[in-house]
């Protein structure tokens, strides 16, 4: 296990909206799968310990192994397991070890309860945390084309006690959940 537990994770309100969530508070205990989207494809490496570093926001470099790939999907392991719903990338297999930049965001309900939990070859995903601080980005959207995208030159996060899905940028919210992983094995659902 990576000695980090402080983990910075996204969220977006459409998950709170449509899922299994209630708006959230500083300070409260939550369970929740980590999903995981590379900048770039990754680096196939030798050898290497399986870590993450932070580098902002809900970015990380990581060295990880791969514990699983099954049909659209796969699971890495770089202190914690997170895992993508998706196809991996061709000839990827498990134990192989990868580095690259990664951004992590709490798992939709859909990608790991609908499907995955029970897939054979799938580890327990569920970790238990602590919600030590919530922050929501602070850009306003502007249009590029015919899509609404963050003004990427005002990108920041504001600290918040609590989230409002309904009501913080109209329900197009984006927050950013910094939590202490709890000494608790992960699961395969939530208790």
């Amino acid at each position: 296990m990576s000695p980090v537990d402080a983990w910075s994770v996204g969220l977006g309100a459409w998950m709170i909206q449509d899922g299994p969530y209630t708006d959230l508070e500083r300070g409260q205990r939550l369970e929740f799968a980590v999903e995981f989207y590379f900048h770039q494809p990754p680096e196939l490496i030798d050898s290497g310990t399986p870590r993450a570093r932070w580098i902002d926001g809900t970015s990380y470099e990581i060295s990880a192994r791969v514990t699983a790939v099954v049909d659209r999907a796969w699971v890495l392991d770089c202190g914690i397991g997170i895992h993508r719903d998706e196809s991996p990338p061709r000839g990827l297999e498990v134990s192989d070890m990868i580095r690259g930049t990664v951004d992590l965001s709490v798992a939709p309900d859909c990608s790991y309860f609908d499907r995955l939990y029970a897939t054979a070859g799938i580890p327990p995903l569920i970790y238990s945390w602590h919600v030590d601080g919530i922050s929501r980005q602070a850009a306003p959207f502007v249009r590029t084309g015919n899509e609404l995208v963050r003004d990427p030159t005002k990108l920041g996060w504001l600290p918040i006690d609590r989230t409002d899905a309904w009501h913080d940028d109209d329900g197009l919210a984006h927050y950013k959940l910094d939590c202490e992983l709890l000494d608790v094995p992960a699961r395969r659902s939530m208790s």
